[in-house]
């Protein structure tokens, strides 16, 4: 793999312009906002997506937009909290720039042809009582397995870029940073589900 290109997967923050990184950023959550809203998704928390259509494509763009908010809001307090020498912009563009990985994951999800008939099926042999998906084929249980792997993969890229961003642009020396982030994100999705700030 180019060496360059490595370093954009890993931290692009370091290579591009926060400018552009905003653009590209801003950019990916509209196109986003609007693709899950055709594709009969939506965004549910900060980093799930579930099948179910919105009513309208403005709470498309709000279920999306809440996330990145109370993102950049969280770390942006625990920044502050650590007295880093950090811009708000970049934090920001953190928040913006990893969710294009949950994005990805969507295009996954979607897959008219494969993914999307295989987990049809998982649905209905469940509402059919088939917990143990008999019905499935083998085909179906291998689309299942890879789309599983996939997902998990997606995840944990999505949180490793996160963290090494945001230790990057906040200026993080230490290495129990990365615990608190985590425990940033799963404090916030667990606030997001109480709270109910996902609308449907």
């Amino acid at each position: 793999m180019n060496i360059k290109l490595a370093k954009l997967l890993i931290n692009p923050f370091e290579e591009i312009s926060s400018t552009k990184l905003l653009i590209i950023g801003l950019l990916a959550y509209l196109a986003s906002s609007v693709f899950v809203f055709y594709s009969k998704c939506h965004f549910e928390g900060l980093i799930g997506i579930k099948s179910g259509r919105n009513t309208n494509l403005a709470l498309s763009f709000y279920n999306n937009g809440i996330a990145i908010v109370l993102l950049t809001l969280g770390c942006y307090i625990f920044s502050y909290l650590k007295k880093s020498n950090f811009r708000l912009i970049d934090i920001f563009n953190v928040v913006l720039i990893s969710r294009i990985i949950i994005y990805a994951l969507l295009l996954i999800l979607i897959e008219p042809f494969i993914v999307k008939n295989t987990l049809l099926k998982v649905e209905m042999a469940i509402l059919d009582d088939d917990f143990m998906l008999a019905t499935l084929t083998n085909f179906d249980r291998t689309v299942l397995t890879i789309f599983g792997f996939l997902c998990i993969s997606f995840i944990v890229y999505f949180f490793y870029f996160f963290i090494t961003g945001l230790r990057f642009v906040i200026n993080s020396k230490t290495k129990m940073d990365s615990i608190w982030i985590l425990l940033i994100v799963f404090g916030l999705e667990i606030v997001f589900t109480l709270f109910h700030f996902n609308i449907i």
